[in-house]
């Protein structure tokens, strides 16, 4: 697919979305797993290239994905989210299994923290995808802390 960027340029853009998500507060009250970039006062979906102009207009919520553009790592004008996502973090991920285990709207019943996308984020830049990722979203949270010391 063209215009998809190379690979180091995405791990790059990975790692510092994740630095980003590690940095919120806790308590961040703009992070949901579920929208990508939503109003909650106007009820109205935000596009990747006008994030800019609503970034701290109260009610916007967005998911690890959705805060790129607040990261720096910003959209071209006309681009969708899914689109965004390949281009700049996870290439043509055939199978959806990338942009599943870090972006997925899964994760809201889950782990819906920005601390816990930043974690998936880094332990997919160490590791890859995990295994049996799929069977653990389905059931219980995937606990990147076990993973790592195995």
């Amino acid at each position: 697919m063209s215009g998809i960027l190379p690979e180091y340029v995405r791990r790059q853009n990975l790692r510092k979305l994740a630095i980003y998500l590690a940095n919120l507060p806790d308590d961040c009250k703009h992070f949901d797993m579920y929208m990508y970039c939503y109003n909650s006062r106007t009820h109205c979906d935000i596009n990747p290239a006008d994030v800019a102009d609503v970034e701290n207009e109260c009610g916007t919520v967005a998911c690890a994905l959705g805060h790129g553009p607040a990261a720096g790592i910003l959209p071209k004008r006309e681009q969708s989210w899914v689109r965004y996502g390949m281009i700049n973090f996870y290439g043509a991920d055939q199978d959806d299994t990338i942009h599943t285990f870090l972006f997925g709207g899964t994760w809201k019943n889950l782990d819906n923290t920005a601390k816990g996308a930043a974690k998936r984020i880094y332990w997919y830049l160490e590791h890859g995808v995990p295994q049996h990722a799929y069977e653990q979203m389905d059931y219980q949270a995937l606990n990147l802390d076990e993973l790592v010391k195995s």
